[in-house]
């Protein structure tokens, strides 16, 4: 893991450039706090911070294969190659010699074999930069399901590129214009594919390549899902997806550094543990470390929190599997800490986002998970597979003419969606965000494979798979990989793997189980390992410790930003409601909602003024 930055230009000479692209790849030091290095040359310059966790002392970045003492390419990496043992012995059996155990070298010397089809052969989740010497060609790869960020912008003679936007803005050249369309996505709870919020930037697209030459940029697709019939029986298809999984697992396991779970006592990250915890013991290995997030006081809101604590769960899935178990419980005030508020922008990948409070939650467990064990496994991808966004499960949301999430918290917010409920009403009827998001939805159903003649609910749940991968996974991926990587932590998500999620595309949706009940394929799966509690436990999203009343310095916050005057979110917010708001007392029922309200006007303020945005 790590992050990168990078510049290449077909007629300046770079070689004086060090120091723009040492800048540029600062600015995602926090991603790889093992290691830093820098290549240069006249037509490119990569800079890389390494998060060491395979060939801890000899897998420096960026990686050169030398010639005769020439560089034929030069590579940067951030992810994992889970396939990286394999693939070694491959290579050498084509005659390659390696001066290493990592991962790096292996890419590289995949690349001088078979070129750009070596991509096929990768199996993991990855952002790559190549740079080939010998033809002045560079190849940016992102793994099948976009698990891993690269952002690149086309300049008048060249590129540049990074892990995260900021590594880009750090640029001289490059100034953070935002156009109406951007700040759409900025303020909608959706991420387009392949697209970022600043204009002319764009994120590689899941399952796509980008070759830059001298003669310009070609981006290609090289992974789809395939709509494809279905032959197995029930019980075979558990057996076939607890095969998928387990495989998953252990090569996630394959690292030289401490490993953990992210353990929720859902049905998702206990099998995580318990599968986990059988694969250490065969190796001789330690303890499995399993952490759980859990919150002081009462918990209130909407529908799309919490069900039910996941602290008494996750304390019997630890005795279960003997695990050597940490419980986080955090007090609402320490999410309020201005430090952690104010960077919170940066670590969502330099954009606000309108479940702020997910994400600050979900940094936090990262950033106090970190020090513990710097790779973890986690459930959180896991309803990639059956369509399980939020929202899926309310016939009202699947049912309306938008991504049901949209749906599901305009319902329960505001009509413009989750965030909005102090943005300008001029500023809200212009950007027609339900408008919006309603042909963005359009225009990913229309992209969705089906097999011939499929019709009616068994089209509708396979459309409903696909947006949970081209839509809620899009926005997902974004922060969790942001978040996850800002506090120097490798996420690891054993159900996010390109071969479980083709294989669940195509079950069928009506699959009967062997009671003649519709089939839950993780509970016939896991059945014989996991507790009856735990498999019969209500789903219940990630906790962010919404109390009645909390946000008092978030509502101090605003109240400074109307009262100075100077801030450039005052621009698109309601100044009269936001006064109302800070006016009347705390409502227990309203408390997180005015608080989603007032983080996005504390985040466009961040936003706007950090990053010195400018809309057009």
């Amino acid at each position: 893991m790590g992050g990168m930055a990078g510049w290449i230009d077909y007629q300046r000479d770079l070689t004086p450039a060090r120091d723009i692209v040492a800048t540029m790849a600062g600015r995602v030091a926090w991603r790889g706090p093992g290691g830093y290095g820098i290549w240069s040359s006249p037509r490119a310059v990569i800079g890389h911070h390494r998060l060491a966790l395979v060939d801890v002392e000899g897998g420096a970045q960026p990686f050169v294969v030398e010639e005769d003492g020439r560089p034929l390419v030069v590579i940067a990496l951030d992810g994992d190659i889970h396939n990286h043992r394999e693939l070694r012995a491959a290579l050498k059996g084509h005659g390659h010699d390696f001066r290493t155990s990592g991962e790096a070298e292996v890419v590289a010397r995949a690349y001088l074999e078979w070129g750009t089809e070596c991509v096929s052969r990768l199996d993991g989740v990855f952002a790559i930069a190549i740079w080939d010497v010998r033809g002045e060609e560079l190849l940016l790869v992102g793994d099948r399901l976009g698990l891993r960020s690269i952002y690149y912008q086309p300049t008048p003679t060249g590129v540049l590129f990074g892990s995260e936007p900021k590594a880009l803005l750090a640029h001289p050249e490059i100034d953070a214009v935002v156009e109406e369309d951007g700040l759409r996505d900025a303020l909608s709870f959706t991420v387009v594919p392949g697209r970022s919020v600043y204009k002319d930037m764009r994120r590689l697209n899941q399952g796509h390549l980008v070759r830059i030459t001298a003669g310009g940029v070609k981006e290609q697709r090289y992974w789809t899902l395939e709509a494809a019939p279905h032959p197995d029986s029930a019980a075979r298809t558990a057996a076939t997806w607890r095969e998928l999984l387990e495989a998953a697992v252990h090569a996630r396991l394959d690292v030289d550094v401490p490993v953990g779970v992210l353990l929720s006592g859902g049905v998702d990250s206990s099998a995580l543990v318990a599968l986990a915890t059988r694969a250490i013991r065969e190796r001789g290995g330690p303890a499995l470390r399993t952490f759980t997030l859990d919150f002081a006081g009462t918990q209130t809101g909407p529908g799309l929190l919490q069900v039910s604590r996941d602290a008494p769960h996750a304390a019997m899935i630890a005795r279960e599997f003997g695990t050597d178990h940490t419980e986080i419980v955090v007090d609402r005030a320490e999410l309020e800490d201005p430090v952690l508020q104010r960077t919170m922008v940066a670590a969502q990948q330099d954009r606000p986002t309108p479940t702020s409070d997910f994400a600050i939650a979900l940094r936090h467990l990262c950033r106090t998970v970190s020090s513990s064990a710097p790779v973890v496994l986690s459930g959180q991808q896991a309803g990639l597979m059956f369509g399980g966004a939020l929202g899926m499960s309310d016939e009202q949301s699947t049912g309306s003419a938008t991504f049901p999430w949209i749906s599901f918290t305009q319902r329960r917010t505001h009509r413009s969606g989750i965030g909005t409920g102090l943005l300008a009403p001029d500023l809200l009827e212009r950007l027609d965000l339900p408008g919006y998001c309603a042909r963005r939805y359009r225009e990913t159903v229309e992209a969705v494979p089906v097999l011939k003649g499929e019709t009616g609910p068994a089209r509708r749940a396979r459309e409903l798979r696909y947006l949970s991968l081209y839509g809620w996974h899009e926005y997902v991926t974004v922060f969790d990989t942001g978040l996850t990587q800002t506090a120097g932590l490798s996420a690891r998500w054993p159900y996010c793997t390109p071969e479980m999620i083709q294989y669940c595309f195509n079950i069928p949706y009506d699959m009967k189980g062997a009671d003649g009940g519709p089939l839950n394929v993780a509970a016939a799966a896991l059945r014989d390992d996991l507790p009856e509690p735990i498999l019969n436990r209500t789903p219940s999203p990630f906790p962010i410790g919404a109390g009645p009343h909390g946000g008092a310095a978030m509502r101090e916050r605003l109240a400074t930003l109307i009262k100075d005057g100077g801030s450039p979110a005052l621009d698109l917010i309601d100044v009269a409601a936001a006064r109302k708001l800070l006016d009347s007392p705390p409502r227990p029922e309203r408390a997180w909602r005015d608080r989603t309200d007032i983080h996005m006007v504390l985040q466009l303020d961040a936003w706007l003024g950090g990053y010195r945005v400018r809309l057009v």
